[in-house]
């Protein structure tokens, strides 16, 4: 929760602030919140990379999100990830 209020409170948030956040929140089992950031992120118009997809597609599976999974897939296989998650 702490590193979660600091990284609303960066000025410039950015791709490397993003990836480590939602990769601490899936390793600790906070998958809700791992999903949220990820909606934050495409919404302020970045480009998820293959790693933070791979923690996504966890994400999606283990919330039984099936719907969001095959977005993020389609998501995938456009941006040519699909090889890589």
């Amino acid at each position: 929760q702490d590193a979660q209020r600091l990284f609303h409170v960066l000025p410039n948030k950015d791709i490397i602030a993003f990836a480590g956040l939602i990769r601490g929140c899936v390793r600790a089992g906070f998958n809700s919140l791992a999903f949220d950031l990820f909606r934050e992120l495409t919404k302020l118009g970045f480009d998820a990379d293959q790693f933070i997809v791979s923690s996504i597609l966890k994400v999606c599976s283990s919330l039984a999100s099936l719907g969001w999974g095959k977005q993020i897939h389609g998501m995938c296989v456009k941006k040519g990830y699909e090889s890589e998650t």
